[in-house]
């Protein structure tokens, strides 16, 4: 699997305005700088690491969405206190520390979800009752026949 990876994403943000160019920026923000990075999933969490030889700026080859919560090295960091900030496709650029790194990476879900799924449910329940109570009812016809 190292050796084949997707060239183009399914969705990027639009962060910046114009598009035109995002295939070829992915390719730069995401699939050239992947190599020195390892990625894994921790209690539905994505972890990245990877070591820094300085402290400088780097570019994390994920992106970054609207409710997306990114804690470096155990501190939670917003774009707001310019603790990161994002590229045109939405990667995010933090600062590094000497040695290793580790970008902890989530997404919060809104308090509208959850109602949403609950109604979703509830329409797919009704639905399948009311088919199986139109098939009984057929069935008990044909049956008086």
């Amino acid at each position: 699997m190292n050796l084949v990876q997707k060239k183009t994403p399914d969705y990027l943000p639009s962060y910046h305005g114009s598009t035109n160019k995002n295939y070829k920026l992915y390719g730069h923000y995401i699939i050239s700088d992947n190599s020195r990075f390892t990625k894994s999933v921790h209690n539905n969490t994505l972890v990245v690491t990877w070591n820094g030889k300085k402290k400088t700026s780097v570019n994390v080859p994920i992106i970054r969405y609207y409710n997306t919560n990114l804690i470096l090295n155990k501190q939670q960091i917003t774009g707001r206190k310019h603790q990161y900030h994002l590229t045109k496709i939405g990667t995010p650029v933090v600062t590094q520390k000497k040695g290793k790194n580790t970008l902890v990476v989530s997404y919060n879900i809104g308090n509208w979800f959850l109602p949403i799924m609950y109604l979703v449910i509830i329409t797919w329940i009704s639905c399948l009752t009311y088919a199986v109570l139109k098939l009984l009812k057929k069935l008990k016809n044909k049956l008086q026949i």
